[in-house]
C-alpha cells in the first residue's frame, strides 16, 4: 500500500497519530511547524505594534493618515514632520 493509500486508511491514520503522540513529531516535521508558528506569532506582533503606533499618531497629530488639512500647522503636528 502506498503512503497516500495509507494516509487514507482511517486505522493506519489512528496509529500514526498514536505514535506522534507517544514519540512526538519526527524532527522534520517539528521544525517546520515551529516555524510556521514563529512566522505567524511575528506577524500578529507586528501587526499590532504598527496599528497601536497608527493610533497614537493619530492621536498625537489629529489627523488620519492620508488626511489633508488646513495649512498653518506646526511640522510636529504634522505625519511628514516638515
Amino acid at each position: 500500500m502506498s503512503h497516500a493509500q495509507q494516509l487514507h486508511n482511517r486505522r493506519y491514520f489512528d496509529d500514526y497519530m498514536e505514535l506522534i503522540n507517544r514519540k512526538g513529531l519526527p524532527g522534520t516535521v517539528k521544525t517546520a511547524l515551529c516555524q510556521q508558528v514563529n512566522d505567524a506569532v511575528v506577524a500578529t506582533t507586528q501587526h499590532v505594534i504598527e496599528q497601536a503606533l497608527e493610533a497614537e499618531l493619530t492621536a498625537y497629530v489629529g489627523a488620519k493618515r492620508y488626511e489633508h488639512l488646513p495649512w498653518g500647522r506646526e511640522a510636529a503636528q504634522t505625519r511628514s514632520g516638515c
